[in-house]
């Protein structure tokens, strides 16, 4: 069982990125502002991630599951999500993107995403905070979002850009133990950039406290790309999260297709399980698929 739990789709750029449009341009590059941005390969003619061409490489790389993972950068394409997981409802599911910051009007909006087919929701906190940058995870705009998915146990698939995130999620996860927490990248900006042995500690502890949160590995090689595949460091990383938590609550994810300008897709697979030497066979299983498989699509 190999599922991808982070799968970026999107017909077109229409979002925002430091409060400026990313626009698609062609050959994998969007303006964004006055910015020239590569994000992602140039054989990426139109720079857009179509579900035709995703769904050829789960074909190819023999994936069975996906979880498709929506961020302002790319923009609103909720309608695209529902469109895919309709088309291939026993292989794909998505997750919901509201504006956190509009209270009820976000409820409203989650509500009606969850009843069309659409589940969770995701945050990134660089984008959605990014035309109010001292917004935190604990704002008041936000309780309403925090209760509803309380009230319904849904998933909030985190992507954090600060280590001061962290304290606030803290107390989160004990306002709201319904809420299941996935921490993409494995804390990304907040913990890997840059390398901070003390605020990975933080990360690691941080698990061990509270057991409504997981450790999503998607794309964490990005933050070490002056080096070259395999990764050494990203691996490193991965297995010091194992040491302490086990493979029981970490899930693999690619970070498609932003991730294929550093390397190719199946060589996301082989990240973990060619290049992190002490995690068991069996948790192998767990981390690449069958976790999500329970987590996710299992009801």
């Amino acid at each position: 069982m190999l599922i991808d739990t982070h799968v970026h789709l999107f017909p077109k750029f229409c979002g925002m990125r430091g409060g400026l449009p990313t626009v698609s341009l062609t050959h994998g590059q969007v303006q964004n502002g006055n910015e020239i941005l590569q994000v992602l390969p140039p054989s990426y003619i139109q720079t857009s991630s179509t579900l035709e061409v995703y769904w050829r490489y789960m074909q190819r790389q023999k994936v069975d599951k996906a979880i498709l993972m929506p961020n302002i950068f790319y923009g609103y394409h909720n309608d695209y999500y529902l469109e895919a997981v309709k088309k291939y409802p026993r292989h794909l599911k998505a997750v919901a993107l509201v504006d956190v910051l509009q209270g009820e009007l976000a409820v409203q909006g989650l509500e009606k995403l969850h009843q069309e087919g659409l589940f969770g929701l995701k945050i990134e906190t660089g984008t959605a905070f990014q035309c109010e940058r001292e917004v935190d995870l604990d704002d008041r705009r936000i309780q309403p979002v925090w209760q509803y998915c309380n009230d319904t146990r849904q998933f909030i698939f985190l992507h954090l850009t600060h280590k001061r995130f962290l304290a606030s999620l803290g107390t989160l996860c004990k306002s709201y133990p319904n809420i299941r927490f996935v921490i993409c990248h494995l804390g990304a900006e907040a913990v890997l950039e840059p390398e901070d042995p003390e605020t990975f500690a933080m990360l690691l502890e941080f698990f061990q406290k509270h057991e409504n949160t997981y450790a999503e590995l998607s794309a964490v090689q990005y933050h070490f790309r002056r080096e070259a595949c395999p990764f050494v460091r990203a691996a490193f990383y991965i297995e010091e999260c194992y040491r302490t938590i086990g493979g029981s609550r970490m899930i693999w994810g690619s970070d498609y297709p932003g991730i294929c300008t550093m390397q190719t897709y199946e060589q996301t697979i082989h990240q973990i399980c060619e290049h992190c030497k002490i995690i068991s066979s069996d948790d192998l299983d767990r981390i690449m698929g069958q976790n999500a498989l329970e987590l996710f699509f299992v009801i």
